[in-house]
């Protein structure tokens, strides 16, 4: 018995596959089972092992209430997949006005500090700068702008 880990979506972006290779049939089928369902039954007669799961996939053999059951399922991961959509997007906007609301708050408060140590005339504009991390382009401007 031989136990393979194979990570389905990069193999497939392998996109190297020989279909008489047992393994890579497999492979083929758990990635893209309706390459063998457009196969005609004499094709597929070719692949023994694959030709039993292939007639899984067919609706026909499916109950009513299995069909019922999978629509639901589908329906579920549709709802999810649509729920974790409106979250994320909610989730981005809200965190971007937050940012935006820090942002300007921060900047506020950075402002009035260099507003405070340009009032105190033992402050150089350079220090200021330093101190603030910051160009001295930006305090020479909140200087001009302090009237």
């Amino acid at each position: 018995m031989h136990i393979l880990l194979i990570e389905l979506p990069k193999w497939k972006k392998l996109n190297k596959f020989d279909i008489e290779l047992p393994l890579d049939r497999w492979l083929i089928y758990f990635t893209e089972p309706k390459h063998f369902t457009m196969l005609t039954k004499e094709e597929l007669k070719r692949f023994n092992e694959i030709s039993e799961a292939v007639e899984l996939l067919e609706p026909t053999n499916f109950s009513p209430e299995q069909l019922r059951a999978y629509d639901l399922y589908l329906d579920n991961i549709r709802t999810y997949e649509s729920n974790m959509f409106e979250a994320k997007l909610e989730a981005y906007t809200e965190g971007e006005a937050n940012g935006e609301a820090n942002g300007i708050l921060k900047g506020s408060n950075l402002t009035l500090s260099i507003m405070k140590d340009l009032k105190d005339q033992s402050n150089t504009i350079e220090s200021i700068s330093e101190k603030y991390v910051v160009s001295v382009e930006f305090v020479r401007e909140v200087q001009s702008n302090m009237g």
